[in-house]
Parts: structure tokens; C-alpha cells; sequence
């Protein structure tokens, strides 16, 4: 849960805060994503910003501890270092580097138990020239093993690398077009330490367009993934391979459609074709997969409201032996009241029925949500809050589960910001996610957090 904005700060200005938040900074060794730590930020030039931060995963009170991402299980520590240089006649460049240190926490099956600790750097610049109709983007990372492990550096194959570049019309031409292209490199002895959605062993490439005509907005993306790149016999093989189309329609003449509120449908398409070589198979197996998604919003005085109907088809399984597919359907409907003077609230409501192909087993989940940002309570007194219900079936059979999730946070402001100080807050955040009907490996049970937050600026914004 996280609110807009931030204390502005000038040069030689740091600010400082503890608690749960995210380090705006996303790159090959660091998925953004909130965490529990303190970060520090130091602006020692005008167009130099350097953070420090420690992220560690037990700083939060908890009870019955809750399943979490592989990096989020580990002790962080590092430096984000950014800086820009703008030049009429160049563009402008911005450099930007990061070094984390991560440590995995110690195993609770016994005392005296060792802990791996790795390592890794970045260095990344992107660029904006040809009268601001070229971007350029480039990262560099590598990682180093925990001292105690047999394993060497590697070489290039503890390294990563990114590059893009995107062609667009310049902003003043008034004309709705781009094209670009991205590629990816992650050797197999590379640790992404803190982005544990980045895997070794693989390679991307990637290109996407746009075209904006009139009232209608095109957009199209190609994209094809590799691993096992020495392309190791004693290792299974995949190569995937996504095509992806977007079509939005929003008027900008609202007068002959405005019904509902102002318009804007959206119809996204998604084809998947994955070739899959086995180590003990003869040949290789294939695998399909297909998504269709149509999606209305309407936007009013009061807020928004909308509807979206989605139709899937994946690899997978819910009881059969083997996967042979599952087939889903579902529905969502939302509604944003953001003109209420006291309680601006968002309402959802989500169902979906999915199928095992080879079974014929059926499961429905429902979803219902009632959620709430920055509300006023006071004049230096400020909420938000997350109630959520979830239900599942499965059939034959009559499995049932379900859920209740509750979460709030209350920030009391003690000193505005202003454009000569910072500004100091509390907040105290809690988190209920349990009153689970059933438990499992992947839903331990019922439990809570609490957190508390100290901050020189806003703990609701962003750095």
C-alpha cells in the first residue's frame, strides 16, 4: 500500500526512513518491490542522487510467517549511485550504478548453521538524442559466490547484460508512432542476488511497435526466450516464443458515446508456442498457449467504473497425472469512487472457472475487494486500507476454501515538508492475512504484521 508523492529536497539534502517501502531502483541484480529496512538518500550535486540502504526481512513483527520470494528471504545491503548530464546538442544522459551484498538469512532447523553470502554490481546509462527521437539503454552486471564456495567467479558466465533502443517522432510533431527493440544476456553462473524473477542460463530478444490513428491505438510485441545456451545434452532445453497485440479505442469526442462516462475498450491478444527438449526424450514436445482479453472502462465526475472478460488456455493441471492443459474463464468487475469528500474507495469483484483438460476437473475462484487510499481523517492524520474475501471450489469432489485478508496503515504527519526542510512522520502499518478455511505449503495459515515507520518525508511516498 503506497501513496504519490514526494518531499522535494535540494542540494547537499539527505532524508532518511525506516520501515517498509520500495528503492525505486530496478535493474539486473534488483527487483523493485516493497521491503522491510532503512534507506538513506544524499544529493551531493545538483544532478547526483546517491542512496544507501539495508533490507532485512525479520525487522517487521510477524506471526506464522508468511510465504515469500527467494530474495526476499535474504539480508540486503547496498548503494545506488545516479547521475545525469544534459547537453542541447548530445541529449541527455543519465549513468547509474548499484552494488548489493546479499546474505541468506540462518537456517531454523538448528543453531550454528552456515549462511551463504553473494555479491553483485551494475553499471547502466540511458540515453535520449537525435533531437529526443533515439533512446539508448545499456546494463552491465556481474556477480561474485560467497567466499566459502567452491565455486570460481566463472568468468562471463557469472556476467548479465541488456541493451534497447527505441525510435519515436519527436514530442512536437504531434505524430503517435514507435518502434524498438531489446536484448538480454544472463549467463548461467550469474546470481541476480536481490531479482529472483531473473533466471541464469537465458537469453531474450524482443522487439514491439505502436501506431496511434485517430481514436485507435495499435500495439504489437514479438518476443522469443532461450536457455541452456551452451546447449548442454545433460540439460532440458526450451525455447519460447509469445506474440502479443493490443487494440484500445478512446474517443476523444465523448458527446454522441457518453452514455456510461467516457469510454475506453481495450482487446489484448497473446499467443504462446513453447519447444521443450527433454533430456531422456526422443524429440521434442510443444506446447500452446492463448489468451483473449476485452476490457471496458468508463470514466465519470465521481470515478471510474468498468468490466473485463478474459478466455485462457495454458499448460498445466489441477488433479491429472500428466498436463494436458487448462482452459479458463473469468470475469472482473471494478468501480473507483474518487470524488467522495470523505472515503474515495475502489470496489472489485473477480470470478473465474478453470478446467483440466484431461480430467475434466473443474475449480472456481471468487474475489471480492474493498480498498481505500490517503484518506483525510484528520488535518495531520491520513489512512488507507485493503479488505479482501477469497473463495475457492473444486469439483468433483467439493473442495472448498476460503479466505479473509485485512490490511491498514495510519500516518500522522508531525512536520510538513516544505522546500527548506523535510518533513517528519509516523506510521503504523498492520497486515492480517489469515482466517484461512484451509491450509497448505503455499497458505500456511493465519498470522499478522506490524510495522512501524519513521520518516523525514512522506512514508507514503516514493524516493
Amino acid at each position: 500500500m503506497a501513496g504519490d508523492g514526494a518531499a522535494s529536497r535540494g542540494h547537499g539534502a539527505t532524508k532518511a526512513r525506516f520501515g517498509t517501502q520500495r528503492l525505486a531502483y530496478q535493474s539486473l541484480i534488483h527487483s523493485d518491490r516493497d521491503r522491510s529496512g532503512a534507506v538513506a538518500a544524499w544529493q551531493p550535486l545538483s544532478q547526483t542522487d546517491v542512496r544507501g540502504f539495508v533490507f532485512h526481512p525479520e525487522i517487521a513483527a510477524e506471526s506464522k510467517r508468511t510465504a515469500r520470494a527467494t530474495d526476499e528471504e535474504q539480508q540486503l545491503l547496498g548503494i545506488v549511485v545516479e547521475h545525469s548530464i544534459a547537453r542541447s546538442a548530445m541529449g541527455t544522459w543519465t549513468l547509474k550504478g548499484g552494488w548489493v551484498s546479499a546474505s541468506e538469512l540462518p537456517d531454523p532447523a538448528g543453531p550454528g548453521a552456515q549462511t551463504a553470502a553473494t555479491s553483485a554490481w551494475s553499471l547502466g546509462t540511458n540515453a535520449t538524442t537525435l533531437m529526443e527521437r533515439l533512446r539508448l539503454s545499456f546494463e552491465y552486471a556481474g556477480s561474485e559466490p560467497d567466499r566459502g564456495s567452491p565455486e570460481t567467479t566463472g568468468g562471463t558466465q557469472a556476467q548479465a547484460y541488456r541493451l534497447g533502443a527505441e525510435l519515436h517522432p519527436t514530442p512536437s510533431s504531434g505524430e503517435g508512432w514507435h518502434i524498438g527493440s531489446e536484448y538480454s544476456w544472463v549467463g548461467q553462473r550469474f546470481d541476480s542476488v536481490a531479482n529472483s524473477d531473473l533466471r541464469p542460463d537465458r537469453q531474450r530478444l524482443r522487439g514491439y511497435g505502436g501506431l496511434d490513428v485517430g481514436d485507435l491505438r495499435f500495439r504489437l510485441s514479438v518476443r522469443r526466450d532461450r536457455n541452456n545456451l551452451a546447449l548442454d545434452p545433460a540439460k532440458p532445453t526450451r525455447q519460447a516464443d509469445q506474440f502479443q497485440t493490443t487494440t484500445t479505442w478512446q474517443p476523444a469526442n465523448t458527446r454522441r458515446v457518453n452514455v456510461f462516462g467516457e469510454p475506453r475498450i481495450r482487446l489484448d491478444a497473446v499467443l504462446g508456442h513453447d519447444q521443450i527438449q527433454a533430456v531422456t526424450a526422443p524429440g521434442p514436445r510443444t506446447e500452446r498457449s492463448e489468451k483473449l482479453q476485452l476490457g471496458a472502462d468508463f470514466r465519470t465526475a465521481g470515478g471510474r467504473w468498468g468490466a473485463t472478460a478474459t478466455h485462457d488456455q495454458a499448460p498445466g493441471k489441477i488433479d491429472a497425472n500428466t498436463g494436458a492443459g487448462i482452459r479458463g474463464f473469468g470475469v472482473e468487475l471494478h468501480h473507483q469512487q474518487t470524488a467522495h469528500p470523505f472515503l474515495p474507495v475502489r470496489k472489485d469483484l473477480q470470478w473465474q472457472r478453470r478446467e483440466d483438460l484431461a480430467t475434466t476437473t473443474t475449480e472456481q475462484r471468487w474475489q471480492a475487494r474493498l480498498r481505500s487510499s490517503n484518506v483525510s481523517l484528520h488535518e495531520r492524520m491520513n489512512g488507507e486500507f485493503d479488505l479482501r474475501y477469497r473463495e475457492r471450489v473444486t469439483s468433483p469432489g467439493n473442495g472448498r476454501e476460503a479466505s479473509v485478508n485485512l490490511a491498514g496503515q495510519l500516518v500522522w504527519t508531525m512536520q510538513t515538508p516544505a522546500a527548506t526542510r523535510n518533513g517528519l512522520a509516523i506510521a503504523l502499518s498492520a497486515d492480517y492475512p489469515g482466517a484461512s478455511s484451509q491450509t497448505s505449503a503455499n497458505r500456511p495459515g493465519d498470522g499478522y504484521q506490524v510495522m512501524l515507520t519513521l520518516s523525514t518525508s512522506n512514508p507514503l511516498a516514493g524516493w
